[in-house]
């Protein structure tokens, strides 16, 4: 199954709420990002500042350089699934483990340099494997439709394996995309910054059908 997760990237607590409280009224899924300011050059709104709906599934992407300092408010906030970078500076499998013993799945992100030679041991530990072409920190950019062949890679090692992708998302590379083994596709420039989130979000869905 196919799924779209609009994504909320915010600075301060008022564009937080405006994006979340927006997308909540038609998303079932939605992806969160958190910066830190320091793996990433943008500072989102902190932990402590944010919060999940009931009924919605929160994939929640720490780009922090220390993910394992967040661990204990990340728990607290009980999102469905939380993303960490395979770059960041953290014991990846002792991170999983411990999202697990609280009911939350877990995410390893890789950007465009990191190849899937080095993260297929670890894998099997994870939930998702988030495949990461954008911007770090910011909605909108073009997709790297070449990093589709990590997703091929991934596919012959696990078949069936959760996929996602973030960065240029939008309606004339959707299908590849799908096509290419992506079943999560986060998508923030096309819907969240629209002119009208709920049409957009509707439109990229037809595209599935």
């Amino acid at each position: 199954m196919t799924v779209i997760c609009p994504t909320v990237t915010a600075s301060t607590t008022e564009e937080y709420s405006r994006q979340l409280d927006l997308l909540s009224g038609f998303a079932k899924r939605i992806h969160v990002d958190y910066m830190d300011g320091v793996f990433t050059s943008s500072r989102s709104v902190s932990l402590n500042d944010m919060y999940f709906p009931e009924g919605i599934d929160i994939d929640l992407h720490l780009m922090a350089k220390d993910p394992e300092q967040l661990l204990e408010k990340v728990i607290d906030l009980k999102p469905h699934l939380v993303l960490i970078q395979y770059e960041a500076r953290v014991n990846h499998l002792e991170f999983a483990r411990s999202l697990k013993k609280h009911g939350i799945k877990a995410g390893l992100v890789i950007l465009q340099k990191t190849e899937v030679e080095e993260i297929k041991d670890l894998i099997s530990e994870f939930d998702e494997v988030l495949i990461f072409s954008g911007h770090l920190g910011y909605q909108g950019g073009v997709a790297d439709m070449s990093m589709l062949s990590k997703a091929k890679e991934i596919h012959q090692i696990y078949p069936g394996f959760e996929l996602a992708w973030d960065g240029g998302i939008n309606e004339f590379n959707l299908n590849e995309l799908v096509d290419g083994g992506i079943n999560v596709l986060n998508v923030g420039k096309s819907i969240t910054l629209s002119e009208n989130p709920e049409d957009s979000y509707n439109k990229l869905m037809l595209k599935l059908s």
